[in-house]
């Protein structure tokens, strides 16, 4: 792998890209921004690592969530925040078919040559996607 600077000529549709293709809907943080000037290059070995990478993350995701939605009580012995254990009787009756689910995971390469999760987005897209279906 090896990071390489976006030319200043072709920052602007990079940053359109980022946020309409690869739903980085939220590119700025108060007044800065927080799309990168460079971009990552993988070897077609590293990108299908995290291809792995990120559907083994995803199928464990979803399984805990299916996991916490029928086992509620589970949640206060996670210490997870106040605010979501207020929830949790919501999520008994989600059913995963009937909801739009996209998710994020954002990886990035450590120093010492493994990958690492920094964040995973799934609510923006939600409600976004809640706004355009009910006009």
């Amino acid at each position: 792998m090896k990071l390489i600077r976006i030319p200043e000529n072709k920052y602007y549709d990079y940053r359109i890209n980022a946020m309409f293709k690869c739903y980085k809907w939220d590119p700025m943080f108060y007044d800065s921004n927080t799309l990168s000037k460079h971009v990552l290059i993988l070897t077609k070995q590293e990108n299908e690592e995290v291809i792995k990478l990120t559907e083994s993350l995803d199928k464990e995701t979803r399984l805990a969530e299916e996991y916490l939605n029928n086992h509620t009580n589970v949640a206060k012995k996670l210490f997870l925040p106040k605010k979501i254990l207020e929830q949790t009787h919501n999520m008994k009756n989600y059913n995963s078919s009937q909801n739009i689910r996209l998710m994020r995971y954002d990886f990035h390469p450590s120093i010492d040559n493994n990958w690492v999760v920094t964040e995973v987005n799934s609510d923006v897209p939600r409600r976004i996607c809640r706004k355009l279906f009910i006009a």
